[in-house]
């Protein structure tokens, strides 16, 4: 009965990758730039472009989906040239060559320092997806050993007395810690770069509410979403995610009857706890293994049912019930109308992927038999341009 009941909120979960939200994709694809929309606004307005976030996020999500493979390297192995080079190309110009982060152009003068970095995080990796690097070192590569107090956006990096006030400072102007942790997650690499990993994961032990595993008050949809951003600084390179099972105990209960008001909080629990457990040095002891066991087909029934709420009149799913977000990441993205949008879409092929690998079930590669339609269709537009 109980693998009867998960298979069966696995296939709910697959049926909601259907070719509406395929051709949804499709369409936001500029064959002249190589790039992807953000949503249809963002298309069909003249003030927004095609922007690194959704170009990278697709390539993500067609990995997640099935309809890219990677290598033991990370690198994709059936990808047509065209569509590659067309992203790559479409990528690479938007490097800086001065302090090598990536920006959007209509948005290089009002990039807060987390959309830089989150622009570059994913730049760097698609790059590397597609066989290929950037065209300048990053940021984090060219982090100096001396660094000063007059460096920009790098300042908080001079010694760790400076990085600690930098830590007080942005958490209390952040407010939650979905929102502060949200900067330390696009920070990472510069964190880590600077040698202030060690520092990061102390002073994160030292606030976290010990009673139930977050870094707030009550356990609500604010904690779970601040730990999502934060739980990638505990892994078997650093240490084990603290309280894991106060954690994993709330959150399997808190799922199983959440309303998940934007996408990301659609993912955030099942993704959290899936990154906990496999960043664990072994396995969760019996009793907690045996819990996720028995409640996955709940959570995972239970997560499909919210997702529905975000699908729109267009066939692709909205930041919240009502359609696009507006902003991402403090700069506008689109007019924000009852409209899919490309990072929902792709934070929903996070929940589908997390949720069989929370199974330790070999995913079912939903989109895979759309594998010559999606491709036939994109060439179709980039023939239209280039040819």
């Amino acid at each position: 009965m109980k693998n009867e009941r998960l298979f069966a909120a696995l296939s709910a979960l697959d049926a909601e990758f259907n070719k509406d939200a395929l051709d949804w994709l499709i369409s936001m694809y500029d064959a002249e730039s190589g790039g992807m929309y953000y949503a249809a606004s963002s298309r069909d307005n003249d003030e927004f472009r095609p922007d690194i976030e959704s170009t990278t996020q697709t390539l993500s999500l067609l990995q997640n989906l099935g309809l890219i493979t990677t290598n033991e390297n990370g690198i994709a192995t059936d990808v047509p040239e065209w569509f590659a080079e067309g992203v790559r190309k479409f990528l690479k110009v938007r490097q800086d060559e001065g302090d090598g982060y990536f920006y959007d152009p209509v948005y290089r003068d009002i990039s807060p320092k987390s959309k830089k970095e989150r622009n570059t995080n994913f730049a760097v990796d698609a790059l590397k997806t597609l066989g290929t690097t950037p065209l300048y070192p990053t940021a984090t590569q060219r982090l100096s050993d001396t660094v000063n107090e007059d460096d920009g956006d790098q300042a908080m990096y001079a010694t760790k007395e400076s990085y600690l006030e930098w830590l007080d400072k942005n958490a209390e102007e952040r407010g939650d810690s979905y929102h502060w942790g949200s900067d330390l997650s696009c920070a990472r690499p510069m964190i880590i770069a600077s040698g202030n990993l060690g520092t990061t994961v102390e002073w994160l032990k030292k606030r976290q509410n010990t009673q139930n595993g977050t870094w707030e008050d009550e356990f609500n949809m604010t904690a779970v979403n601040g730990v999502l951003k934060i739980r990638g600084y505990f892994n078997k390179n650093t240490e084990v995610y603290p309280h894991y099972d106060v954690y994993i105990r709330n959150t399997v209960e808190f799922t199983k009857t959440f309303e998940p008001e934007f996408a990301a909080y659609v993912w955030n629990p099942i993704g959290s706890v899936k990154r906990i457990v496999e960043a664990l040095p072994t396995a969760p002891e019996p009793e907690l293994a045996r819990l996720i066991d028995d409640s996955a087909a709940d959570m995972i029934a239970n997560t499909v049912v919210q997702m529905r709420g975000f699908r729109q009149p267009d066939g692709g799913f909205g930041y919240s019930r009502k359609g696009s977000s507006p902003r991402s990441n403090r700069v506008t993205v689109s007019l924000g109308l009852s409209e899919g949008d490309v990072n929902a879409l792709a934070l929903m092929a996070l929940v589908y992927v997390d949720a069989y690998a929370l199974c330790k079930l070999q995913n079912s590669r939903v989109w895979a038999n759309y594998r010559d339609y999606f491709w036939e269709q994109m060439k179709k537009k980039y023939d239209a341009v280039h040819i």
